[in-house]
């Protein structure tokens, strides 16, 4: 609901404010945050949601939904076996994936891809569920082969996370297009119709070669030319901007992400 409010032109603050009252995790990290914000700038206390929304901007708001979420689901799962790095990768490629959408002149596409990196892998996380010894054998097989954890998830269960990402993103009843980005993020030459599978496969690539968490399983396996092309990405063109200052906003939005991430569990 308030991930809808945001994004409705014909909504008010009055209504996102009633949403945010019924979670008072999420009011009290809005609040927070906007006194953090209020006090570097010397402003006075902040008591109030409308003015504490009106100091760290809507944007902000919907990263404290949508991860103070993310911190709910994780709980629903037994974590013994997930990796530590499982939810950092995530969050990372849904920033990567926001920042590129953003930065490839498709902001209207910044809250989708945002959702869909986050996302993406939450097949694997129903693999580690089943069965998480056989998971990590297949982590161990996909660095000792030098192949794609999709690969090797398929010799073990005779599919992968990305199949099993979308369908349980069609039995939650999610949008299409967030479908096919978890489906084809390890293969978006398959689909090119599709402006959000590029954003992910590539936002998640970048994620990877940033190495924004220290992960060992951090590698680049493929980039897809044609979903670097779809996105309008030339490496050291003049038409574009550098690289530079994306790839440093991707890392500073990454760390702050999980430290709120980390912060709600």
């Amino acid at each position: 609901q308030i991930m809808a409010t945001i994004d409705d032109v014909d909504s008010n603050l009055n209504v996102l404010v009633s949403y945010i009252e019924r979670d008072p995790l999420i009011a009290a990290r809005v609040l927070s945050l906007a006194n953090i914000a209020a006090q570097k700038r010397q402003f006075s206390e902040i008591c109030n949601l409308h003015t504490a929304i009106s100091q760290i901007g809507v944007g902000r708001v919907r990263e404290i939904a949508l991860f103070s979420s993310t911190a709910k689901f994780i709980h629903g799962f037994s974590t013994k076996s997930i990796p530590a790095t499982f939810w950092a990768h995530s969050v990372g490629v849904g920033i990567c994936s926001e920042e590129l959408a953003h930065f490839s002149d498709t902001p209207n596409l910044a809250n989708a891809a945002l959702i869909a990196g986050l996302l993406h892998d939450i097949g694997q996380l129903w693999l580690f569920s089943f069965n998480g010894d056989a998971m990590h054998a297949a982590f161990s097989d996909s660095k000792k082969r030098c192949i794609g954890i999709e690969v090797a998830e398929r010799d073990c269960f005779g599919t992968d996370h990305a199949t099993i990402g979308f369908w349980l993103a069609e039995h939650w009843m999610l949008p299409k297009s967030l479908c096919l980005a978890i489906r084809y993020h390890h293969d978006a030459s398959t689909v090119q119709s599709e402006p959000l599978v590029p954003l992910v496969h590539v936002g998640e690539a970048m994620s990877n070669a940033l190495d924004l968490f220290g992960d060992p399983q951090n590698h680049v396996t493929k980039l897809s030319a044609s979903a670097f092309k779809k996105l309008g990405l030339i490496w050291g063109s003049a038409k574009r901007p550098e690289f530079g200052p994306l790839f440093g906003r991707m890392e500073a939005r990454s760390r702050r992400a999980n430290e709120l991430l980390h912060h709600e569990v």
